[in-house]
């Protein structure tokens, strides 16, 4: 679907860089889904899935977390894509070095279901 990158300004709480984001709208037709790297030592603020349209299939699930470790972030038993909300982790993950961020979709045999994945961290 689409992908976005931002920043935003102000240093916040914490120190360090700006705040970024990284921004995926998605479909149930998705699947797997690289949609921005981070860099060594970004550090990882807020995961967020938001379900906008809900999944049709009890067995849908949807994580997301860097490939080396695709569910780390916010795992699909943190989630449940037949209701429609907000699914939040907040946490410090500081990536070892540069690697993609990644949604897994598993949409079993759903013929609906969409949101958002969003990702906010800060450039140390």
């Amino acid at each position: 679907m689409s992908v976005a990158v931002a920043e935003r300004t102000g240093g916040g709480a914490g120190g360090g860089g700006e705040l970024r984001t990284l921004l995926y709208e998605f479909t149930y037709i998705d699947g797997v889904v690289d949609f921005g790297t981070l860099i060594a030592n970004d550090l990882v603020i807020e995961t967020r899935i938001t379900i906008t349209v809900i999944f049709n299939d009890a067995a849908a699930t949807v994580s997301i977390g860097p490939v080396s470790n695709p569910d780390s972030l916010l795992a699909t038993n943190q989630t449940n894509p037949q209701v429609a909300r907000d699914y939040i982790t907040e946490q410090d993950f500081k990536a070892a070095g540069a690697d993609s961020m990644r949604l897994k979709i598993s949409p079993g045999t759903s013929t609906q279901g969409a949101g958002r994945a969003l990702i906010v961290f800060r450039r140390v």
